[in-house]
C-alpha cells in the first residue's frame, strides 16, 4: 500500500511541477508579446518619421537652389537617439531600423520555440487529465500571488 501512495505522490507532484511549467511558459510568452508590440509600435514610428522626412526633403528641395540643397542633404542624413537596454545609441534611420527588424525576428523565433515547448507540455498534462480550464484557473492565482509578491517587494 506505501508504494502506492509513493507512486501516487510522484505522479501527483510531477503533474503539479508541469503545470507550475506551463503557467511560466505562458506567462512568459505574455511578457514577449508585450516586448514584440513595443518592437512592432516603434518600427511603426520610425517608418512614419522617415516618410515625413522624406516628405519635407521633397517639398525643400523644390523651392533651394542647387548650393542649399547640397547642406540640405548633409542635415537631411541626421542620426536617431534610441533607448536601448539602459542606455541611449544614436545611429542612422536604417541602421536603427534593421536592428528593431533583427531583434523582432529573433524575438518571433524565441516565441515560435516557447509556444512548441508549451504545446507539448499542454499535451503531457491532457494525457494526466487536466483539463485547460482547471490550468486557466490556476493561471489566475498564479498571477496574483505574483502581483502581490511584486506589491510587497
Amino acid at each position: 500500500m506505501s508504494d502506492f501512495i509513493n507512486q501516487l505522490l510522484s505522479v501527483s507532484t510531477d503533474t503539479e511541477l508541469l503545470a507550475a511549467e506551463v503557467l511560466q511558459l505562458r506567462q512568459t510568452l505574455i511578457d514577449l508579446d508585450r516586448h514584440r508590440q513595443s518592437l512592432v509600435e516603434g518600427l511603426s514610428q520610425l517608418r512614419q518619421l522617415n516618410r515625413q522626412r522624406r516628405q519635407r526633403e521633397e517639398y525643400l528641395k523644390s523651392k533651394m537652389n542647387t548650393k542649399d540643397r547640397e547642406s540640405f542633404m548633409t542635415l537631411a542624413e541626421k542620426k536617431l537617439q534610441f533607448f536601448t537596454d539602459s542606455f541611449f545609441i544614436e545611429l542612422p534611420h536604417s541602421t536603427v531600423s534593421k536592428l528593431i527588424e533583427n531583434d523582432s525576428t529573433q524575438l518571433n523565433k524565441h516565441i515560435d520555440e516557447l509556444r512548441k515547448e508549451m504545446q507539448k507540455k499542454m499535451l503531457e498534462l491532457h494525457r494526466r487529465g487536466v483539463t485547460s480550464e482547471e490550468l486557466d484557473q490556476r493561471f489566475v492565482e498564479f498571477a496574483f500571488s505574483a502581483e502581490s509578491e511584486n506589491e510587497n517587494t
